[in-house]
């Protein structure tokens, strides 16, 4: 049994050193944005509405996720105009990791109109509504 325990986890680590291998950015990624790896276009979200980037940054926090409906999800970040936050009606009340924020939002920053402004249903039975403001 031992022995078949060592094998699998030999096969385990050369499956995670080719994938490593095969997509190197991947495996290296920062979703902080501080050196190194995709950012989810945090970039390009900062030069298109620095404020909207800042309201991200404040709503979706690097430590934890939370579920929808929640005191935090409904707690919206405001930066100067910009507002970002969720609302949603989810029952059961649905888990959203910290990095999914930061990705569906940005891409939402950068795929909306001139003020990174765009408002998306996402989540199982589309109970999510993800918006971002930025009125002038």
């Amino acid at each position: 049994m031992k022995s078949i325990t060592q094998l699998l986890l030999l096969v385990l680590a050369l499956l995670a050193l080719a994938y490593a291998e095969a997509e190197p950015e991947a495996a290296s990624t920062n979703w902080r944005g501080n050196g190194g790896g995709s950012d989810w276009g945090k970039a390009a979200c900062i030069k298109r509405a620095p404020n909207v980037q800042k309201a991200i940054e404040q709503y979706c926090n690097y430590s934890n996720g939370f579920s929808i409906p929640s005191v935090h999800s409904g707690n919206h970040k405001r930066v100067g105009n910009a507002v970002v936050g969720i609302t949603g009606g989810c029952r059961p009340a649905q888990w959203l990791p910290w990095d999914i924020c930061f990705k569906q939002f940005y891409e939402m920053c950068v795929s909306g109109n001139g003020r990174g402004e765009q408002s998306r249903v996402y989540g199982k039975k589309k109970c999510q509504k993800w918006k971002i403001s930025n009125p002038k």
